[in-house]
């Protein structure tokens, strides 16, 4: 699991712990991510902030009525596109 130091050295956060971090502000703040345009209807109104620690993580999510509906978290290098046309709402 990749980890990165704090400001401090001593101590350590994850990516999952990061994420969860991210996915709590979301939810407070659902427009914050901005939208993305992908070819399938399906995909219409998702948002996809990165994870502010781990930049090269983005957070795929739409907003809902009472917060926030998580779809994935990928890897920025990966072929988006692709994925997302693939299965765009998995369970």
């Amino acid at each position: 699991m990749e980890a990165r130091p704090d400001k401090s050295g001593m101590a350590e956060i994850t990516v999952i712990e990061a994420a969860f971090s991210a996915f709590r502000k979301l939810a407070e703040m659902p427009e914050m991510g901005r939208e993305r345009d992908f070819r399938n209807p399906e995909l219409q109104g998702q948002r996809y902030p990165t994870i502010p620690e781990f930049p090269n993580y983005l957070i795929f999510y739409f907003p809902t009525g009472s917060g926030i509906e998580i779809s994935r978290v990928l890897h920025g290098a990966r072929d988006l596109e692709d994925l997302m046309e693939d299965n765009p709402r998995p369970e």
